[in-house]
Protein backbone atom coordinates (compact mmCIF):
# COMPACT_ATOMS: atom_id res chain seq x y z
CA UNK A 1 0.00 0.00 0.00
CA UNK A 2 1.32 3.38 -0.98
CA UNK A 3 1.56 5.86 1.88
CA UNK A 4 1.06 9.44 0.89
CA UNK A 5 3.60 11.93 2.16
CA UNK A 6 2.41 14.38 4.78
CA UNK A 7 2.59 17.21 2.26
CA UNK A 8 -0.18 15.56 0.20
CA UNK A 9 -2.54 15.02 3.11
CA UNK A 10 -3.32 18.69 3.49
CA UNK A 11 -3.44 20.70 6.69
CA UNK A 12 -5.21 18.98 9.58
CA UNK A 13 -7.69 21.06 11.54
CA UNK A 14 -6.81 20.12 15.10
CA UNK A 15 -9.75 22.12 16.41
CA UNK A 16 -12.07 19.44 15.02
CA UNK A 17 -10.72 16.67 17.23
CA UNK A 18 -13.53 15.02 19.25
CA UNK A 19 -14.04 16.37 22.75
CA UNK A 20 -13.32 12.95 24.28
CA UNK A 21 -10.00 12.75 22.43
CA UNK A 22 -8.96 16.23 23.56
CA UNK A 23 -9.93 15.50 27.13
CA UNK A 24 -7.88 12.29 27.07
CA UNK A 25 -4.86 14.20 25.77
CA UNK A 26 -5.23 17.04 28.27
CA UNK A 27 -5.36 14.52 31.12
CA UNK A 28 -1.66 13.88 30.50
CA UNK A 29 -0.83 17.56 31.10
CA UNK A 30 -0.43 19.44 34.33
CA UNK A 31 -2.87 22.07 35.55
CA UNK A 32 -0.67 25.01 34.54
CA UNK A 33 0.04 23.50 31.11
CA UNK A 34 -3.69 23.40 30.43
CA UNK A 35 -4.56 26.76 31.93
CA UNK A 36 -1.68 28.70 30.41
CA UNK A 37 -1.21 26.73 27.19
CA UNK A 38 -3.40 24.06 25.64
CA UNK A 39 -6.68 25.54 26.83
CA UNK A 40 -5.94 28.82 25.04
CA UNK A 41 -5.34 27.41 21.55
CA UNK A 42 -8.91 27.70 20.23
CA UNK A 43 -12.54 27.60 21.31
CA UNK A 44 -12.94 23.81 21.04
CA UNK A 45 -9.76 23.23 23.06
CA UNK A 46 -11.01 25.69 25.67
CA UNK A 47 -14.26 23.75 25.98
CA UNK A 48 -12.30 20.52 26.45
CA UNK A 49 -10.11 22.22 29.06
CA UNK A 50 -13.22 23.02 31.11
CA UNK A 51 -14.16 19.37 31.58
CA UNK A 52 -14.49 18.74 35.35
CA UNK A 53 -12.82 15.33 35.05
CA UNK A 54 -9.51 17.10 34.32
CA UNK A 55 -9.58 18.97 37.60
CA UNK A 56 -9.98 16.28 40.22
CA UNK A 57 -6.27 16.60 40.99
CA UNK A 58 -4.52 19.98 40.85
CA UNK A 59 -0.79 20.21 41.56
CA UNK A 60 0.48 23.80 41.52
CA UNK A 61 3.67 23.30 43.49
CA UNK A 62 6.87 24.73 42.07
CA UNK A 63 8.08 21.21 41.38
CA UNK A 64 5.07 20.55 39.15
CA UNK A 65 5.47 23.91 37.40
CA UNK A 66 9.24 23.77 36.84
CA UNK A 67 8.84 24.06 33.06
CA UNK A 68 6.49 27.05 33.41
CA UNK A 69 9.08 29.59 34.54
CA UNK A 70 6.99 32.59 33.53
CA UNK A 71 4.10 31.38 35.67
CA UNK A 72 6.24 30.63 38.72
CA UNK A 73 7.71 34.15 38.55
CA UNK A 74 4.28 35.81 38.68
CA UNK A 75 3.09 37.38 41.92
CA UNK A 76 0.97 35.46 44.39
CA UNK A 77 -2.24 37.21 43.31
CA UNK A 78 -1.92 36.00 39.72
CA UNK A 79 -1.03 32.47 40.77
CA UNK A 80 -3.96 32.38 43.20
CA UNK A 81 -6.34 33.57 40.48
CA UNK A 82 -5.15 30.84 38.12
CA UNK A 83 -5.55 28.22 40.86
CA UNK A 84 -9.09 29.46 41.52
CA UNK A 85 -9.98 28.84 37.86
CA UNK A 86 -8.72 25.25 38.21
CA UNK A 87 -10.72 24.69 41.39
CA UNK A 88 -13.87 26.23 39.90
CA UNK A 89 -13.59 23.96 36.85
CA UNK A 90 -13.63 20.91 39.12
CA UNK A 91 -17.30 21.71 39.79
CA UNK A 92 -16.99 20.66 43.42
CA UNK A 93 -15.22 17.40 42.60
CA UNK A 94 -11.65 18.39 43.44
CA UNK A 95 -10.06 15.47 45.31
CA UNK A 96 -6.39 16.47 45.54
CA UNK A 97 -4.72 19.88 45.74
CA UNK A 98 -1.08 20.88 46.26
CA UNK A 99 -0.16 24.56 46.40
CA UNK A 100 2.95 26.48 47.31
CA UNK A 101 3.40 30.04 48.64
CA UNK A 102 0.37 31.68 46.98
CA UNK A 103 -2.53 29.83 48.66
CA UNK A 104 -4.84 31.91 50.89
CA UNK A 105 -7.99 31.31 52.92
CA UNK A 106 -10.36 32.25 50.09
CA UNK A 107 -8.90 29.56 47.85
CA UNK A 108 -9.43 26.76 50.35
CA UNK A 109 -12.96 25.71 49.45
CA UNK A 110 -13.51 22.14 48.27
CA UNK A 111 -15.68 19.71 50.27
CA UNK A 112 -14.61 16.63 48.28
CA UNK A 113 -10.90 16.88 49.13
CA UNK A 114 -9.12 13.62 49.91
CA UNK A 115 -5.52 14.89 49.65
CA UNK A 116 -4.25 18.33 50.58
CA UNK A 117 -0.71 19.70 50.60
CA UNK A 118 0.27 23.25 51.57
CA UNK A 119 3.89 24.40 51.27
CA UNK A 120 5.11 27.66 52.83
CA UNK A 121 1.74 29.43 52.60
CA UNK A 122 1.95 32.49 54.90
CA UNK A 123 -1.51 33.73 53.85
CA UNK A 124 -3.29 30.62 55.16
CA UNK A 125 -4.58 31.46 58.63
CA UNK A 126 -5.31 28.97 61.36
CA UNK A 127 -8.98 30.00 61.24
CA UNK A 128 -9.26 29.57 57.47
CA UNK A 129 -7.48 26.23 57.55
CA UNK A 130 -9.67 25.02 60.40
CA UNK A 131 -12.81 26.04 58.50
CA UNK A 132 -11.63 24.03 55.49
CA UNK A 133 -11.11 20.96 57.67
CA UNK A 134 -14.64 21.16 59.04
CA UNK A 135 -15.90 20.93 55.45
CA UNK A 136 -13.55 18.11 54.38
CA UNK A 137 -14.88 14.90 55.95
CA UNK A 138 -13.32 12.80 53.16
CA UNK A 139 -9.76 14.01 53.79
CA UNK A 140 -7.30 11.09 53.92
CA UNK A 141 -3.88 12.66 53.32
CA UNK A 142 -2.71 15.98 54.79
CA UNK A 143 0.70 17.65 54.42
CA UNK A 144 1.43 21.02 56.05
CA UNK A 145 4.95 22.23 55.32
CA UNK A 146 6.22 25.41 56.95
CA UNK A 147 2.85 27.20 57.20
CA UNK A 148 3.54 29.36 60.25
CA UNK A 149 -0.06 30.17 61.15
CA UNK A 150 -1.38 26.60 61.09
CA UNK A 151 -1.06 25.06 64.53
CA UNK A 152 -2.76 23.88 67.67
CA UNK A 153 -6.52 23.94 67.30
CA UNK A 154 -6.30 23.02 63.58
CA UNK A 155 -5.03 19.53 64.43
CA UNK A 156 -7.65 19.07 67.13
CA UNK A 157 -10.32 19.96 64.55
CA UNK A 158 -8.71 17.63 61.99
CA UNK A 159 -8.99 14.73 64.42
CA UNK A 160 -12.67 15.43 64.96
CA UNK A 161 -13.79 16.53 61.47
CA UNK A 162 -11.70 14.20 59.28
CA UNK A 163 -12.35 10.65 60.51
CA UNK A 164 -10.84 9.13 57.35
CA UNK A 165 -7.45 10.83 57.80
CA UNK A 166 -4.78 8.19 57.28
CA UNK A 167 -1.59 10.15 56.56
CA UNK A 168 -0.29 13.31 58.24
CA UNK A 169 2.99 15.14 57.62
CA UNK A 170 3.87 18.33 59.50
CA UNK A 171 7.06 20.24 58.71
CA UNK A 172 8.00 23.30 60.74
CA UNK A 173 10.60 25.97 60.20
CA UNK A 174 13.83 25.60 62.14
CA UNK A 175 14.59 28.99 63.68
CA UNK A 176 18.01 30.14 64.79
CA UNK A 177 18.96 32.54 67.54
CA UNK A 178 22.48 33.88 67.04
CA UNK A 179 22.94 34.49 70.74
CA UNK A 180 24.77 31.45 72.17
CA UNK A 181 22.88 29.35 74.68
CA UNK A 182 26.01 27.77 76.07
CA UNK A 183 29.75 28.23 76.10
CA UNK A 184 30.45 25.37 73.70
CA UNK A 185 31.96 26.32 70.34
CA UNK A 186 29.51 24.09 68.50
CA UNK A 187 26.52 25.88 70.04
CA UNK A 188 28.02 29.23 69.12
CA UNK A 189 28.48 28.11 65.53
CA UNK A 190 25.10 26.50 65.05
CA UNK A 191 23.06 28.91 67.12
CA UNK A 192 20.17 27.92 69.32
CA UNK A 193 17.43 26.00 67.51
CA UNK A 194 13.80 26.73 68.33
CA UNK A 195 11.56 23.87 67.25
CA UNK A 196 7.99 24.83 66.61
CA UNK A 197 5.62 21.85 66.70
CA UNK A 198 3.84 22.79 69.88
CA UNK A 199 2.29 20.60 72.54
CA UNK A 200 -1.29 21.38 71.50
CA UNK A 201 -0.41 20.21 67.98
CA UNK A 202 0.63 16.88 69.45
CA UNK A 203 -2.55 16.61 71.52
CA UNK A 204 -4.60 16.91 68.33
CA UNK A 205 -2.48 14.30 66.55
CA UNK A 206 -2.94 11.88 69.44
CA UNK A 207 -6.70 12.06 68.78
CA UNK A 208 -6.38 10.93 65.14
CA UNK A 209 -7.31 7.35 65.91
CA UNK A 210 -7.36 6.15 62.29
CA UNK A 211 -3.90 7.46 61.41
CA UNK A 212 -1.63 5.01 59.55
CA UNK A 213 1.36 7.20 58.73
CA UNK A 214 2.87 10.16 60.61
CA UNK A 215 5.81 12.42 59.75
CA UNK A 216 7.00 15.23 62.03
CA UNK A 217 9.99 17.37 61.05
CA UNK A 218 11.59 19.96 63.37
CA UNK A 219 9.20 19.03 66.13
CA UNK A 220 9.66 19.82 69.81
CA UNK A 221 7.79 16.64 70.72
CA UNK A 222 8.98 14.84 73.84
CA UNK A 223 9.11 11.15 74.57
CA UNK A 224 6.01 11.37 76.77
CA UNK A 225 4.08 13.17 74.00
CA UNK A 226 5.16 10.63 71.39
CA UNK A 227 4.01 7.85 73.70
CA UNK A 228 0.59 9.55 73.90
CA UNK A 229 0.44 9.70 70.08
CA UNK A 230 1.31 5.99 69.79
CA UNK A 231 -1.31 5.05 72.38
CA UNK A 232 -3.93 7.26 70.70
CA UNK A 233 -3.26 5.96 67.17
CA UNK A 234 -3.56 2.17 67.42
CA UNK A 235 -3.46 1.69 63.62
CA UNK A 236 -0.24 3.67 63.11
CA UNK A 237 2.21 1.67 60.96
CA UNK A 238 4.72 4.20 59.65
CA UNK A 239 6.41 6.75 61.91
CA UNK A 240 9.02 9.28 60.77
CA UNK A 241 10.51 11.79 63.22
CA UNK A 242 13.26 13.97 61.72
CA UNK A 243 15.29 16.56 63.64
CA UNK A 244 13.15 16.19 66.75
CA UNK A 245 15.70 17.46 69.21
CA UNK A 246 13.70 16.97 72.42
CA UNK A 247 12.89 13.34 71.80
CA UNK A 248 14.61 10.96 74.21
CA UNK A 249 13.81 7.27 73.76
CA UNK A 250 13.48 5.26 76.94
CA UNK A 251 13.15 1.48 76.88
CA UNK A 252 9.35 1.44 77.23
CA UNK A 253 8.96 3.84 74.31
CA UNK A 254 11.35 1.81 72.15
CA UNK A 255 9.27 -1.27 72.91
CA UNK A 256 6.11 0.48 71.76
CA UNK A 257 7.85 1.58 68.55
CA UNK A 258 8.75 -2.02 67.73
CA UNK A 259 5.31 -2.60 66.20
CA UNK A 260 5.85 -0.20 63.30
CA UNK A 261 6.52 -1.44 59.77
CA UNK A 262 8.77 1.57 59.09
CA UNK A 263 10.40 3.69 61.74
CA UNK A 264 12.70 6.72 61.64
CA UNK A 265 13.72 8.27 64.95
CA UNK A 266 16.54 10.43 66.34
CA UNK A 267 19.36 8.38 67.79
CA UNK A 268 19.55 10.57 70.89
CA UNK A 269 18.46 13.95 72.12
CA UNK A 270 20.05 16.52 69.83
CA UNK A 271 23.67 17.34 70.47
CA UNK A 272 25.24 20.02 68.31
CA UNK A 273 28.17 18.91 66.22
CA UNK A 274 30.70 20.50 63.89
CA UNK A 275 29.80 17.96 61.23
CA UNK A 276 26.55 17.41 59.38
CA UNK A 277 26.69 13.65 59.52
CA UNK A 278 23.94 11.07 59.43
CA UNK A 279 23.83 10.55 63.19
CA UNK A 280 20.63 12.56 63.44
CA UNK A 281 18.27 9.64 62.93
CA UNK A 282 18.05 5.94 62.27
CA UNK A 283 15.82 4.06 59.84
CA UNK A 284 14.52 0.67 60.88
CA UNK A 285 12.31 -0.95 58.23
CA UNK A 286 10.52 -4.25 58.55
CA UNK A 287 8.49 -4.58 55.34
CA UNK A 288 6.13 -7.47 54.74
Amino acid sequence: MDIKPASELGDRDWSELPLAALTSLFAKLGAVDILMGAGLVCQSWLEAAKSPCLWREVDMSYKACYDQEEFVEKDAGVMCAVAKVAIDRSDGRLEAFLGEDFVNDDLLKSPSLKRLGLITCPDVSNEGFTELLTRSPLLEDLTVRCCDKVEGEAYVVAARACPQLRRLAVYKWRYYDDSPSSSSSSSTMWGFIKCCVKCNDVLGIASMHGLRELTLVHSAITGEELEAVIDGCPHLEHLRMVHCWNLVLHDALRAKCARFRTLELPLTAYNYSDSDGDYFYVVDSDQD
